[in-house]
């Protein structure tokens, strides 16, 4: 396994967010999504992954997984079977 430098300059770096709504299928526990972010084409960092709801209300969610590639990511997602969630999430690139 390698491992990949990369060296940005704080003016060249965009702050994005990308949200999107999931609903977590009967008899699953889980879902995976995936997240696009438009303004920026490589992402450095990965600031932060938010729920910013669910129906109905849950408190024990888990996101176990995230995959970054160019300006997507995809994240899987544990919650309760058949919750909706909406998920934020905030990177720099």
């Amino acid at each position: 396994m390698s491992i990949e430098r990369r060296l940005f300059k704080a003016k060249d770096l965009v702050l994005d967010r990308a949200t999107d709504t999931l609903t977590i299928p009967i008899g699953g526990g889980f879902a995976s999504k995936t997240l696009t972010f438009t303004k920026i084409t490589d992402i450095a960092y990965i600031i932060a992954i938010n729920v910013l709801g669910s129906s109905p209300k849950i408190g024990n969610i888990n996101v176990p997984q995230i995959n970054i590639e160019d300006n997507t990511i995809g994240l899987t997602i544990y919650a309760g079977t058949g919750t909706t969630l909406t998920v934020e999430a905030l990177a720099l690139g």
